[in-house]
C-alpha cells in the first residue's frame, strides 16, 4: 500500500467513525465531505480524485483493523510477584493445515467466474488460430474486451481540457515556426539560383 500521510488518515479516521455511529454508507456526497475535510486540515488535495480517495479510506479501515488488533500490553504493577515463565510446547503446524488457510486467503481474491458461452468462444479462437500458424502468416487477431466504465469528475475532464489546449497552442507554434523555416530555405534556394 501507499503511504499516506498521518494527517489525512486521521481526518479519514475521524469521519469513518462518525459514519459508523449513524450508520451511514459512503457516497459521493460522503466522497466529497472526506475531501473537504482533508482540504481543511492539509490544504492539500483540494481536487483529489475520488478513487484516490477510496484508496485512502481502504488504507485508513486497515489502520484501523489493525490498530483494534494490537491490544496494549499492560506493565505488571510493583505490587504483583512476577511468576516465572513456563516454557509451551511449540507445536509444528502440519503442511496440510498451511494449505488450507492458503487456500482459504486466496478464495478472496479469487479471479471472476468465466461463463461456458465465454469459454467455449475463447476454445473456439484458439483453436482457428494456433500461435504457429499466426507467426508464420504475419497476421494478428484482436479479441475485445468490455472495460468498466469510467467515472471522471469535472476537476479531471477540466485539467485533461486545459492540457489538450496547451499541446494545440504548442503544435501551432510548431506550425509557425516549420512555416518560417520553409519560407527562409526556399529563399535560400531562389537566391541561390
Amino acid at each position: 500500500m501507499c503511504m499516506v500521510e498521518s494527517k489525512v488518515l486521521s481526518v479519514i479516521k475521524k469521519r469513518l467513525k462518525l459514519y459508523s455511529k449513524s450508520n451511514k454508507s459512503l457516497n459521493d456526497q460522503a466522497y466529497l465531505q472526506i475531501r473537504q475535510d482533508i482540504y481543511k486540515s492539509t490544504r492539500k488535495y483540494k481536487s483529489a480524485p475520488f478513487a484516490v480517495i477510496k484508496k485512502w479510506i481502504k488504507e485508513a479501515r486497515a489502520d484501523m483493523a489493525s490498530s483494534k488488533k494490537k491490544s496494549p500490553v499492560k506493565k505488571p504493577s510493583k505490587k504483583t510477584v512476577l511468576k516465572p515463565k513456563i516454557k509451551q510446547k511449540v507445536t509444528k503446524v502440519k503442511p496440510s493445515k498451511m494449505q488450507d488457510d492458503i487456500e482459504s486467503s486466496n478464495e478472496i481474491t479469487e479471479a471472476p467466474k468465466i461463463s461456458q458461452s465465454v469459454r467455449r468462444s475463447l476454445d473456439e479462437i484458439k483453436s482457428e488460430i494456433s500461435p504457429s500458424s499466426a507467426v508464420l502468416q504475419g497476421t494478428h487477431s484482436e479479441v475485445s474486451v468490455n472495460r468498466a466504465p469510467l467515472v471522471l469528475d469535472k476537476v479531471y475532464l477540466q485539467s485533461m481540457s486545459f492540457e489538450m489546449a496547451s499541446m494545440r497552442q504548442a503544435l501551432d507554434r510548431i506550425g509557425r515556426q516549420l512555416d518560417k523555416l520553409e519560407r527562409e530555405l526556399s529563399a535560400h534556394r531562389n537566391g541561390d539560383d
